[in-house]
Parts: C-alpha cells; sequence; structure tokens
C-alpha cells in the first residue's frame, strides 16, 4: 500500500503533494483524472448537437459544426465544480486535453477565442475560466488564441428560462474592434440551450468570419 502511494505520488508537484488532487472518476490519488478515467469517457462519442439538440424545429442542418466530451453530470461536472467554484484553476489542463482529443486535430489556420466571462464572476473566482480553459486548449492544438468579445450588459443565464436565454445572449454580448477573418473555434465550459453559442457564432460570421466551430466541455440540460 506505502509503495502504491509513494508511486502515485512521483510526480505530483510540491502544492499537490500537500492538497493532492483525486480522480473525480475513480478517486485514485495524484489527478484529476487519471489515465485510465480518461480513456473511458474519450471513447464514449457524445454526437448531440450543443446549439440546438439536433432539434429539426432549430434547423440543425444551419448549425455550426460542435464538439462536446460529454453530459454534465458524473466526473464532468464534478471537475467543472471544482474548477469554477473551489479554485482549482490548474483543472483547466486535463479539461482541455479531454476537448482537445473530442475534437481530434484542426486546421491550423484556426483561431481559438471563447465566451466572455461575467466580470463579478472574475473577481469571485479571480480568474477567466472560459478564458483559461480556451487558452489551455488552443496550446494543445498548437494554435492561437484571440480575445474577440465582450459583455455590454450584466446578464446571466444560470436559472433562466430558454426564451430568456435567447434574450439575454442577444443582449449580452458584442465583438471588439478587431478584424475578424478566416476560421474560429469557439469554446465554452457548458452549453445549455445553445443560445449563447449560436448568438456569438452569428457575430462572428456578420463580422467577416469564414467559418465558425464550436466546442465545450459539457452538455448541461435545461432542467
Amino acid at each position: 500500500m506505502v509503495e502504491l502511494i509513494v508511486k502515485s505520488t512521483m510526480h505530483m508537484s510540491p502544492i499537490n503533494l500537500i492538497m493532492p488532487h483525486y480522480c473525480c472518476s475513480c478517486g485514485e490519488i495524484g489527478a484529476i483524472f487519471c489515465d485510465n478515467c480518461k480513456y473511458n469517457i474519450n471513447k464514449h462519442i457524445f454526437n448531440d448537437c450543443v446549439l440546438c439538440n439536433n432539434d429539426p424545429v432549430k434547423m440543425h442542418v444551419q448549425c455550426s459544426p460542435s464538439w462536446c466530451v460529454g453530459r454534465y453530470d458524473g466526473p464532468l461536472k464534478l471537475a467543472l465544480e471544482r474548477y469554477k467554484f473551489h479554485h482549482a484553476r490548474d483543472v483547466a489542463k486535463p479539461l482541455a486535453q479531454l476537448l482537445s482529443a473530442r475534437c481530434g486535430q484542426l486546421p491550423p489556420d484556426a483561431i481559438v477565442t471563447s465566451v466572455p466571462t461575467l466580470p463579478s464572476h472574475i473577481r469571485q473566482r479571480g480568474f477567466d475560466h472560459a478564458e483559461r480553459l480556451a487558452r489551455e486548449f488552443a496550446k494543445r492544438q498548437h494554435l492561437p488564441y484571440k480575445k474577440v468579445f465582450k459583455r455590454k450588459a450584466k446578464t446571466q443565464q444560470r436559472g433562466s428560462s430558454r426564451r430568456q436565454r435567447e434574450h439575454n445572449a442577444v443582449a449580452a454580448f458584442e465583438i471588439t474592434k478587431q478584424k475578424v477573418e478566416g476560421r474560429y473555434i469557439l469554446v465554452d465550459d457548458i452549453a445549455t440551450t445553445g443560445a449563447t453559442l449560436r448568438q456569438l457564432s452569428g457575430l462572428l460570421r456578420d463580422a467577416g468570419a469564414a467559418h465558425v466551430s464550436c466546442a465545450v466541455i459539457a452538455k448541461q440540460p435545461l432542467d
């Protein structure tokens, strides 16, 4: 037993030796996701569109291509809660690794951007969780990160109805005065109705982007 613990902590940083991570799936000491659990998450195919849930009423054929690691439950939910609500900034790295594996190799001319976080949430957490995740994802894909959007309203989606989310997404964001062209990958942590992703994808295309794709960690049902 002692030998097992020693082996599992050999490659941990000093801070993690004092406050070690535990696998969000199996509980093994040493990492947010152990290798075996990462493999189990990656082998599960998640095909639902994060913009419209493959709903023909939403005209799924017009949605941007999207990737999602899985549903917002179990180990993914636990990891995201640690990341966003318990100041575990380094959780961004394994989450970005899972997302990068789900996307495969992206075109080398793509630019990664992220959904802007409410300033009040940044102050609470001490960092912009969506931007940090997107930057780690960009590193994994060897792509540049570019901050494209800013918030123009303090609306938030959590706890809102589907109709409210659509309205909030239109009112909340605007694109910065930067040159926008080429291919963009829009990254966020959680998608619910897809209203924010649809709105920001549209803003990118209206500003001149030739192609927009969306990549998120988890899909959460509205209820």
